[in-house]
């Protein structure tokens, strides 16, 4: 059995090969490591819009398509673990949303000081803040979709050029989350943690997990096999109430159990680690002048689609270190690459 990994030497938490190195060699496999020290992030970046062929938001795609790249000169199928979060309570937004019934108990002028005071005191601690952002909605049908959300409405009127706004309207993206919130019934386990998991299973996995594994290794001619969600066991995962997946901060216990005699103990006390990508330092270093000629350059500007200043503010923020706006550069910087490839005619 062959196994694989990748890695960045960029320091943080953006590294597990350790932890997949140990994991390997108690199963025997013959394992394969990538560390990815020195990238042409710039080109890498346009072949990756190239093959997604649509603005696709989830910057795991990028190691995802390198790791790919690196297995497909050894195998031509491969075996992801994509499913298992959804399925068994893996996220740490689970864990974060229960506190809302705490925090729905605090008077509302109470709770809005509160929470627009630590905010500010908190620069770059972008977790924390939109956890407490999120707590304050009361509906979880609408507070859901707020974990998920990388420009929040006021950022979103500060950016979105008139005309673009007008041709939106009054549409509210959040509508299909609350529509599979209240959807799942029939099952003997629908309580408010496994609504959850069930609108990540109709929504977040399928328009951005599924479609970043399935584009990522098709572009380099590997197939992508995900097992764990043979329906099967995504019918038997919801018929388990959320008590036996998640207790206080702990996660994905049910499915922990069950593996125990297979895996090492410290695989399963390790805590949730997703597959980070280092584009908050990418942002401030490589690929801080590429998203400023690329985001604030007259052809972009022309468009008219986004307010040039605030673009120009979330960029300034970013590379100062004031605030984190990786994500929402990110976003952008893609989107027009995108436009520039696919409308424009430019060559990738």
């Amino acid at each position: 059995m062959k196994t694989f990994s990748l890695g960045f030497d960029i320091g943080g938490g953006y590294n597990e090969l350790s932890d997949a190195r140990a994991v390997a060699r108690h199963f025997g496999t013959e394992h394969h490591e990538l560390r990815v020290e020195d990238i042409d992030l710039v080109q890498t970046l346009r072949t990756l819009v190239f093959h997604y062929d649509e603005p696709f938001g989830d910057a795991a795609c990028f190691p995802l398509y390198v790791l790919s790249r690196f297995a497909r000169d050894r195998v031509k199928v491969v075996l992801s673990g994509d499913g298992g979060d959804e399925l068994f309570g893996g996220y740490r937004r689970y864990v974060a949303d229960q506190l809302a019934s705490f925090y729905s108990r605090l008077p509302a002028q109470t709770s809005s000081r509160l929470l627009s005071e630590l905010v500010e005191r908190l620069p770059r601690c972008r977790r924390v803040k939109r956890t407490l952002r999120t707590l304050a909605i009361r509906d979880p049908a609408e507070r859901y979709p707020s974990w998920l959300t990388v420009f929040r409405p006021d950022m979103q009127a500060e950016l979105l050029g008139q005309d673009i706004r007008a041709a939106i309207g009054e549409y509210d993206p959040s509508w299909r989350f609350k529509s599979y919130y209240h959807g799942l019934n029939g099952s003997s386990a629908a309580d408010h943690l496994n609504r959850l998991m069930y609108v990540d299973l109709k929504t977040w996995l399928p328009d951005t997990y599924m479609e970043k594994t399935d584009k990522a290794t098709m572009a380099c001619g590997l197939e992508a096999r995900l097992p764990l969600l043979d329906h099967r066991l995504v019918e038997l995962a919801f018929q388990i109430p959320s008590q036996f997946k998640i207790r206080g901060r702990s996660t994905k216990l049910i499915l922990k159990r069950a593996v125990g005699s297979l895996v090492p103990s410290t695989v399963l006390r390790r805590p949730k680690h997703g597959f980070a990508v280092p584009i908050d330092p990418w942002f401030r270093g490589s690929l801080k002048n590429f998203t400023f000629e690329v985001l604030l350059d007259e052809r972009t500007s022309r468009r008219g689609y986004f307010d040039m200043k605030v673009v120009e503010r979330l960029w300034r923020e970013h590379v100062s270190g004031r605030h984190v706006r990786s994500s929402q550069l990110w976003l952008l910087l893609n989107f027009e690459l995108w436009h520039r490839i696919y409308l424009d005619g430019e060559t990738p």
